[in-house]
């Protein structure tokens, strides 16, 4: 009798913990506590910022519309991340700071309810989690020292070549144990966090990092979320898993969105207040790809109406686009038109072949290596194309183009053999650009102007280069992307949002009307209208 009673105590203490776990911080009953929306990062900038702007707009999709009347709103607030750099081009060491990339006040502007996740998670200016987390003493401190180190090495190597950009798209990462040390030593970056700390009202400045849920978006077994965790460094603890706390998410791309999926949604979050959104290119329709959704019909689906409407709002800050216009004022000059072109021959493998020395590649390895083996033979006439399209408007005249640094010696024989000269930046121009802004700022504030800024904090790598040939790219008269790459997805919705009109960009692909030609924008909504209207939405997903 009393191992019975026993059992049954242990049984009951184990369900009393598994509720409160989903109660815990303010979740449970009480509609007036907001729901924060944790976005969790995948590998490639340009992948994290989908990823942003999915969340973002399923902040909008839970507080607007489809409540009864007289029903409360539960507020829901987005903790944005600071981006990781890419392990591929930059070891993935760092961070990039969102509030150094992104114009966070134009969310503020439109209503947005966001805090930065390091300010959420209480971490103090000197680094380090408040409370418990890494301090930077014994093994903490010697893997700071070595990251800085590596960091040094790097630079010195980045001098001696030309630059380049982070490479993107959807590569999830292999090795998890080197990625947990990453994130670790991402940690120790933060000697110049967030000065502002929340109110603890906001449940930001007491918060242990504890997730109450993850929501996952696909039908997928679950990626390894404690890694992906631990990458964006800031001491995030996913829940344990069951049934209650790793929730599979009633709206997606695969299942639909409408007004009573979304319902469903909102009452399935409602006992959580810290929550996970896995999703990358789930939330809606290729949010990664081209326009994302921004051209879309979306008809009565929400989730790809609320990615028109809100993911827009994030997007690249002045900081950013000032460095661009430094380099376009000495390279191509100020307010002259340009062309702008994104390179990027899919899978990684594929970059790897075009670094080959030989000057012709086998039409075989192209093929079997290779998802964009197309872009090899209709890359330059596609550009002769548009050059002579565009003549008359004087965009033809420069040429900027993007591309991985290992692969420009074959870029710029290819385009130089068609009698186009390329434009690329190097480091040292954009070092330069940076030192240049930076002075400028310092000269500002000592004098008591009013446009003074503090130095850079994201270290200067081929990532945050990337995200400056995106504002460059996005500035352009004229652009021909790839369109299987998130970087040409950002691309083009960054130029949708500063108001370019669509018939100004251009796409790489297969279809036999882009031979010579490349595809237009538009064309691409078209054809993938009239497919899924005869097969579905999942067989709706090539050029």
């Amino acid at each position: 009798m009393r191992a019975y009673f026993s059992c049954f105590l242990i049984l009951v203490l184990l369900v009393s913990t598994e509720c409160n776990g989903a109660e815990r911080e303010g979740g449970g009953d009480d509609a007036t506590a907001p729901l924060y929306i944790v976005p969790v990062l995948w590998h490639g900038p340009n992948n994290q910022i989908t990823t942003i702007k999915e969340a973002i707009s399923l902040a909008y999709l839970l507080t607007s519309g489809g409540r009864k009347r007289g029903q409360a709103s539960r507020r829901a607030v987005v903790a944005i991340p600071d981006l990781q750099e890419h392990k591929f081009s930059d070891g993935g060491v760092h961070f990039m700071f969102a509030a150094e990339l992104f114009d966070l006040g134009a969310l503020a502007a439109a209503g947005v309810e966001y805090v930065p996740l390091a300010q959420l998670r209480g971490l103090a200016e000197t680094g380090g989690p408040a409370g418990q987390g890494v301090q930077l003493a014994g093994k903490g401190l010697r893997r700071h020292q070595q990251a800085q180190a590596q960091a040094q090495q790097r630079g010195q190597v980045q001098e001696q070549e030309q630059g380049g950009q982070g490479r993107e798209e959807e590569e999830e990462e292999e090795e998890q144990g080197r990625g947990r040390q990453a994130g670790q030593r991402r940690r120790m970056q933060r000697e110049d966090g967030e000065a502002e700390q929340p109110d603890e009202a906001e449940g930001g400045a007491s918060w242990d990092g504890r997730l109450d849920a993850v929501l996952f978006f696909r039908d997928t077994e679950f990626p390894p979320v404690q890694s992906m965790l631990d990458d964006m460094g800031v001491g995030l603890q996913a829940p344990r898993r069951g049934t209650a706390t790793w929730l599979r998410s009633p709206i997606s791309v695969s299942r639909g969105c409408s007004a009573a999926q979304v319902e469903e949604l909102r009452a399935l979050l409602q006992p959580y207040r810290y929550v996970a959104m896995l999703s990358y290119d789930d939330f809606a329709l290729q949010t990664h790809k081209l326009a994302g959704t921004l051209l879309s019909d979306c008809g009565e689906d929400l989730c790809c109406e609320a990615y028109k409407v809100r993911s827009p709002l994030f997007h690249k800050s002045e900081r950013i686009y000032g460095l661009a216009e430094d380099f376009v004022g000495k390279a191509i000059g100020k307010d002259k038109p340009f062309m702008a072109a994104h390179i990027r021959p899919m899978p990684d493998p594929c970059v790897v072949l075009w670094q080959s020395a030989d000057e012709d590649l086998d039409p075989k390895e192209l093929e079997d290596t290779c998802r964009t083996d197309f872009m090899y033979y209709r890359l330059v006439p596609n550009m002769q194309w548009l050059i002579k399209q565009h003549q008359h408007q004087g965009a033809a005249s420069a040429v900027f183009i993007m591309t991985h640094p290992t692969i420009r010696p074959r870029v710029f024989r290819m385009l130089k053999a068609g009698g186009i000269d390329p434009i690329f930046i190097d480091m040292a121009q954009f070092n330069a650009s940076v030192a240049a802004a930076e002075a400028s700022s310092g000269s500002s504030s000592s004098s008591g102007g009013s446009s003074g800024r503090t130095a850079l904090r994201t270290p200067v790598s081929n990532s945050l280069l990337a995200m400056v040939e995106e504002a460059v790219a996005a500035m352009a008269t004229v652009f021909l992307g790839t369109a299987e790459s998130s970087m040409t997805g950002m691309i083009v919705q960054e130029r949708l949002t500063r108001g370019l009109p669509p018939e100004s960009t251009f796409f790489m692909s297969p279809h036999p009307n882009c031979t010579v030609a490349p595809c237009a924008l538009r064309d691409y909504y078209t054809r993938r209208a009239e497919r899924l209207a005869k097969q579905g939405t999942l067989k709706a997903m090539q050029p």
